[in-house]
């Protein structure tokens, strides 16, 4: 006997949304049926559990121990959207392909084995942020450049571009470590100044440019 969808969730003291799409096939309900359920049982937004349930995308993330502390990697079943230093719920989630891609690719990086990534990244953010992240992308390897520099096509939004790159969900595939200010000294990291010092001086060691010892 089928176990009716009410019926399912009382049985559940802490329903989890990923397991639910997995086992529930959620299409033999009208969208006004699953609004009601989840308010009552999920007790989460219920617009964003029908977008997730009807996006049929899931969620997965792999922990990589690093020389600069835990990386957690987040990832759908189509792009990497998050890779940071900060703490994350990942309850539930298993890896899939590309989160072990990423990790080994990264490993690569801390390894002086890989300079460029090749796996899918997309994050989440207006259009002006997208295009911050995207000119992130052409600071090379072992290079850094200044906030002044980086924001010379315009220059009355440095603010905003700062901000964005402090937004930036996807560390060190977009590099937001390698902008410094005009004097050379480091500034803003949300992953912390240590980190990005050890970031810049790993490049530049492995890229054999400039001095061995970084100078701040």
């Amino acid at each position: 006997m089928r176990l009716s969808f009410r019926s399912y969730f009382r049985r559940r003291t802490s329903p989890n949304l990923q397991t639910l799409l997995h086992e529930f096939d959620l299409t033999r309900f009208r969208a006004r049926s699953i609004r009601s359920i989840v308010r009552n049982y999920l007790c989460i937004n219920a617009k964003v559990a029908i977008k997730l349930i009807t996006s049929n995308n899931m969620d997965y993330a792999s922990i990589l121990s690093s020389p600069v502390g835990e990386l957690t990697i987040m990832a759908d079943d189509d792009y990497i959207y998050a890779i940071t230093f900060a703490e994350k719920n990942i309850d539930g989630l298993t890896e899939n392909e590309l989160t072990k891609l990423a990790s080994k690719q990264l490993n690569d990086y801390f390894k002086g084995s890989l300079k460029a990534f090749d796996f899918p990244i997309r994050q989440k953010g207006t259009e002006f942020q997208q295009t911050v992240w995207q000119n992130l992308l052409s600071v090379g390897y072992g290079e850094t450049i200044s906030y002044a520099k980086f924001s010379a096509q315009q220059p009355l939004a440095i603010r905003a571009i700062a901000a964005a790159n402090g937004k930036n969900d996807i560390a060190i595939i977009v590099p937001c470590h390698r902008v410094i200010r005009s004097n050379g000294k480091l500034v803003g990291y949300a992953g912390g100044l240590w980190r990005k010092q050890w970031l810049l001086q790993h490049e530049r060691e492995v890229a054999q440019q400039g001095q061995t010892e970084l100078k701040f």
